[in-house]
């Protein structure tokens, strides 16, 4: 499982990237002057992105060959970025500004749409607005926000067990039936001798 990893301390910054579940570490092949904030990798580890942090100067860089090299997404906004997500095959990516927007592709970073929300972070608060009217904002804390976070985490978690439950106990089930059945047809079987 390859792992991701980044560092700042606010002037320079560097990358780190293991591809044996963080048993060794490799320093990436980035500039250290960029201030990266962010990672995200896909679930084999193929793609990785790392998204630095620079005020109005952010950039998005991607390795598609598990940390070995990296190339700038020179399409992506420059933006101040705060974080940074991928889906599990690496195709999908969204990344969120610190006072900015969030911007989304779904074509490994090749092209992105700026979508209609805004979130802001400001003495731990974040504000997060639906749309284009500033009077209709949400103000949420970091913690309401890793409430929310561990909430839909914690419903996942919920629902795999669930299914996870019903499947076992149709088997389980399904077992005991064919178990009856089969005594039922010995059973008869022994009776017609």
């Amino acid at each position: 499982m390859n792992v991701l990893a980044c560092q700042n301390n606010g002037q320079t910054g560097a990358v780190y990237y293991s591809n044996d579940n963080g048993l060794n570490w490799a320093k990436a092949s980035l500039p250290d002057s960029v201030l990266f904030m962010a990672t995200a990798v896909s679930a084999n580890g193929e793609y990785m992105y790392v998204a630095s942090s620079e005020e109005n100067a952010g950039v998005i860089y991607i390795s598609t060959n598990d940390g070995s090299s990296w190339t700038l997404l020179a399409n992506a906004p420059k933006l101040s970025y705060k974080s940074i997500t991928c889906s599990l095959t690496g195709q999908n990516v969204t990344a969120v500004a610190t006072s900015g927007p969030v911007m989304v592709s779904t074509n490994y970073g090749a092209t992105w749409v700026r979508q209609n929300i805004q979130f802001s972070l400001t003495n731990d608060f974040g504000t997060l607005n639906n749309d284009d009217d500033d009077d209709n904002s949400t103000v949420l804390s970091d913690g309401a926000i890793a409430g929310i976070v561990i909430g839909v985490i914690a419903f996942c978690l919920c629902f795999v067990a669930l299914v996870g439950y019903f499947f076992f106990g149709l088997c389980q089930k399904k077992s005991i039936l064919n178990e009856s059945i089969l005594r039922n047809t010995e059973m008869e079987g022994n009776n017609t001798l």
